[in-house]
């Protein structure tokens, strides 16, 4: 689960309830606010609650962090927008479902030359001085989605044939790893998992 808020000035804060053990699961949470409310990285703000006070978390575990946090802050992020939507439609004189995010600001998408900026929207959402805010819950009880994924190593040896002694002398791998988050993170998960 995850709480999305926009700040009257603004900014998004998340809440959530993930535990990160080194993979860079925080980091994903908030490249995807950051990505879905157009903002950057530096206007997320980000709060990690304990069960006292955060969104439930089922815990992380295997390879599944990316996939349900990140769908579960997606949908945070998409019950904000609407919520931004319905105020930028009354500011453009449009229709919710016409109201696009791009580039940073509202628009009517068939007049796309009069737009209202992030901030001032998040401004008259929050008149009252209040943060708006949404929840998107995951659920993935069961089996997780399908999707092959593609690996493939060689590894050069050198046996030592009187002490049966093992030198790896070089390892070339291929991994298809599908969309790439954070470079830096999936890097680091490659050569973690090749060293094991």
């Amino acid at each position: 689960s995850a709480v999305v808020k926009v700040n009257p000035d603004g900014t998004a804060t998340l809440l959530t309830g993930v535990n990160d053990q080194g993979s860079g699961a925080l980091t994903m949470q908030v490249q995807v606010v950051a990505h879905e409310l157009q903002l950057p990285l530096e206007r997320v703000r980000l709060l990690v609650a304990g069960t006292d006070s955060g969104p439930w978390d089922s815990g992380s575990s295997a390879a599944r962090v990316t996939h349900v946090a990140g769908q579960a802050t997606i949908r945070a992020c998409a019950e904000v927008r609407l919520k931004l939507s319905t105020v930028a439609a009354e500011c453009l004189g449009c229709q919710t479902n016409d109201v696009e995010l791009v580039a940073g600001a509202f628009r009517n998408r068939n007049r796309p030359s009069i737009q209202v900026v992030f901030a001032k929207v998040a401004a008259n959402a929050c008149a009252d001085g209040e943060p708006i805010s949404g929840y998107g819950r995951y659920e993935h009880w069961g089996e997780m989605p399908s999707g092959t994924s593609f690996v493939a190593h060689v590894v050069e040896v050198e046996v030592d044939r009187e002490t049966g002694q093992v030198q790896v002398r070089r390892v070339s791998a291929a991994t298809d790893v599908g969309t790439v988050l954070n470079p830096i993170a999936v890097t680091g998960q490659l050569d973690g998992a090749l060293i094991m």
